[in-house]
Formats: structure tokens, C-alpha cells, sequence
């Protein structure tokens, strides 16, 4: 039994060895904001645009809403859960 037990003790090393901070942050913190000035947000860990045009950018994750105001704003990039908000960002809301 005792052989067993080391063989799974193994696993979960190698497992935990594999699984990188950046998982954890990622399912401790779901959003993550980078501003770059008042020019450029990054977010990570969104899950839908619910408004978008020149003046706002409306965003959900699964605990909150975070709205972007602004001029000029536009979706510069945009993947699975991360997109890139630029223009001149006034304010950011977050509900």
C-alpha cells in the first residue's frame, strides 16, 4: 500500500510542476488590467463585449461589469479572453 501511495504522491508533483503560476492567478484573479497611460488598457480574463462605440467600451467577466469612457475608443485586438481597448480613456467603471 504504501507503494501506492508514493506513486500518486509522484503524480500530483509532477501535475503541480506543470501547472504554472500563471494558471493559478488566472483561476484566483479572473480579470487582470494593464493601462499603458491613459492610451491603452490590456484585460485579460473578459468574457463578452456588451457595448461598444467611439465614446464607451462595456465589458463583462464573470463577477463584474467594467466600462471603459473616452474618445476615440476602438477594440485594437481582441482573443479568446484577453483584448486590447485603445484611444483616450477618461474613466473606467467597474460595477
Amino acid at each position: 500500500m504504501n507503494f501506492k501511495n508514493k506513486k500518486f504522491s509522484d503524480y500530483k508533483k509532477k501535475l503541480f510542476q506543470n501547472f504554472s503560476s500563471s494558471h493559478i492567478a488566472k483561476a484566483l484573479n479572473p480579470i487582470n488590467l494593464e493601462f499603458k497611460g491613459n492610451n491603452e488598457a490590456i484585460i485579460e480574463g473578459f468574457k463578452t463585449i456588451e457595448e461598444y462605440d467611439e465614446n464607451m467600451v462595456k465589458l463583462k467577466s464573470k463577477k463584474m461589469t467594467i466600462i471603459f469612457f473616452g474618445n476615440n475608443l476602438e477594440v485594437k485586438c481582441i482573443s479568446f479572453d484577453s483584448i486590447i481597448v485603445s484611444g483616450t480613456i477618461t474613466s473606467v467603471n467597474f460595477n
